[in-house]
């Protein structure tokens, strides 16, 4: 299915405003799971390409950046823990942003840190799914990042969750004029069943596609990135961006009834996991 039958599939949904919440998008010899069906369906559309699983990881995660940024973005950190089956080996990496070199307990002493611009860390997930994708996908990264652009420049409609949530911090959001550019367009919260279009983003993803990570991590965004930082008093750097690197490491494991649990080593919490395990057993 394109992704023009389904704008026209979720119109037809939201009518009478009657939105139906996440629905279920099925195929006979694959599975793609997300928190959002549209980032669901980016990830079947390139399996349904010839995309491998790791192709529809990023795909999917890339969605997530456009239809629920609340949740996950470019702009954020994390882990992945695959499983390669042609080798038969679990693998992990970790693309976990450090602080900015600037955030030092002088420059923060004192002031808010934990949210606003103190509380950014070095941007890492795009890293970290460019890392991936480079090591084990099969499409062409452009491809892979088609369903994202496509999502962000021609819209999608407007959850009823999504919309109550940025009307929930509609007052949080207005403190952030660039925020609220974006997530409160004209001024107003978005309302389930609109189309939410995002031409920025949209931009920001072409630019990617065509260059990979190093459009972000250098060149005119991260020096965008790097004046919008100075600007507002924040420590993020276009030499933070340039030295990011997202790294493999060796995951850590527990067995369980008879199963062996991985998952990655600190700096993540996964290690919390399997000590509740530990104790079950």
């Amino acid at each position: 299915m394109k992704f023009t039958a389904l704008f026209a599939l979720s119109a037809a949904l939201a009518l009478e405003g009657q939105i139906v919440e996440r629905p279920l998008v099925t195929a006979r010899h694959a599975m793609v799971t997300s928190l959002e069906p549209l980032a669901s369906m980016a990830g079947m559309r390139v399996l349904q390409q010839g995309g491998n699983a790791f192709d529809a990881a990023v795909a999917a995660g890339l969605a997530v950046t456009v239809v629920d940024p609340r949740m996950s973005s470019i702009g954020g950190q994390g882990f992945a823990t695959i499983y390669v089956a042609a080798k038969k080996q679990v693998r992990a990496l970790n693309y976990f942003g450090p602080s900015p070199k600037k955030a030092t307990l002088a420059a923060v002493m004192g002031k808010d840190y934990n949210r606003g611009y103190l509380s950014t860390p070095v941007p890492s997930t795009l890293r970290g799914y460019w890392d991936m994708h480079r090591m084990y996908g099969k499409l062409k990264w452009a491809q892979v990042v088609e369903p994202a652009i496509e999502l962000a420049e021609h819209g999608f409609i407007m959850p009823a969750r999504l919309s109550e949530s940025i009307r929930d911090n509609q007052k949080l959001i207005e403190q952030f004029p660039s925020t609220a550019k974006v997530m409160l367009p004209g001024g107003k919260v978005p309302q389930a069943g609109e189309l939410f279009v995002q031409p920025g983003l949209a931009r920001t993803l072409k630019a990617i596609a065509a260059r990979g990570a190093d459009a972000f991590y250098s060149g005119m965004i991260a020096k965008e990135l790097e004046d919008f930082y100075a600007k507002n008093g924040g420590l993020l750097t276009a030499a933070d961006l340039a030295a990011y690197q997202s790294r493999w490491v060796e995951p850590i494991s527990t067995t369980y009834r008879g199963y062996t649990f991985y998952t990655q080593p600190p700096n993540s919490s996964g290690v919390a996991v399997l000590e509740q395990l530990n104790m079950l057993e």
